[in-house]
């Protein structure tokens, strides 16, 4: 058995069913794996499966990628997004840890780190801050540990990070292709028809929900018999922005759908 090939496919595989299938095994320790004499990986025992979204794979692809690059402050970002903060979060020592934690994995062996062990910890450290994430970051931690750990077994000098990289921005471009991307902005394009063909229409109505709220708002809780004219300004200015800004993206991405297909 070729071992930094297998250490290559336990890390591969690890990763893509966390960030590519978001459907990967949660309960993988040692004797739930066989490794066969072609180096072929088969998994055993599937009662314990854990689901990542879609919205969290990419941002948990970013967090690696970012990772991989020495970007630390991105990552700490990616890493904010993903969970809930306290009111008192210190996001400046999560994000001194982390990058602390990038310098330390940058290009090193599993025998001298294990990445996903690394993000574990660094998991338990925002959380300590005030920064809390979802269980499913713990239990792909958990997959991951364990894969690299096949990894440091048989072949304690293979160094992940290049991997990671790659896997991770070539996963994000298949995911995220041009034409799946126009497909998803004219399906949401279709969805919201009535802004597009008659945006001045919608505008007109959203205007109305807003002064009627606006109005209940300053009668119930504000009790000002006026309101300063440049603030209604203001807020209509903002509103018209806003809905004509959509309009404009939905034709943009016409024009870009148009010329892909």
């Amino acid at each position: 058995i070729d071992t930094e090939e297998l250490a290559r496919t336990t890390i591969r595989s690890g990763f893509k069913q966390v960030v590519r299938d978001g459907f990967f095994h949660a309960d993988p320790h040692p004797s739930n794996f066989l490794i066969k004499k072609d180096g072929t990986i088969v998994y055993l025992d599937f009662g314990m499966m854990g689901r990542i979204s879609k919205e969290y794979r990419d941002k948990i692809d970013l967090m690696f990628i970012y990772a991989m690059q020495e970007e630390g402050k991105k990552a700490a970002r990616v890493i904010r997004e993903m969970g809930w903060t306290e009111e008192d979060v210190d996001m400046k020592a999560i994000e001194a840890e982390t990058d602390r934690k990038v310098m330390k994995l940058q290009n090193s062996s599993l025998k001298e780190n294990q990445i996903s062990k690394e993000f574990l910890d660094l998991f338990i450290f925002a959380g300590q801050k005030g920064l809390h994430l979802p269980l499913e970051l713990t239990l792909m931690g958990k997959n991951l540990v364990t894969l690299e750990g096949i990894g440091l077994t048989v072949c304690p000098e293979f160094s992940p990070t290049d991997e990671y990289e790659k896997l991770g921005k070539k996963i994000l471009k298949e995911k995220n292709n041009p034409k799946d991307m126009a497909e998803s902005a004219y399906l949401d394009m279709i969805a919201n028809k009535e802004m597009v063909e008659n945006p001045f229409s919608t505008l007109k109505e959203t205007m109305k929900q807003k002064e009627s709220s606006s109005k209940t708002e300053i009668e119930n809780e504000i009790k000002f018999d006026f309101v300063p004219t440049f603030l209604i300004l203001t807020s209509a200015t903002l509103m018209i922005a806003s809905v004509l800004e959509q309009v404009l993206l939905y034709l943009g991405l016409i024009e870009l759908a148009l010329g892909i297909y």
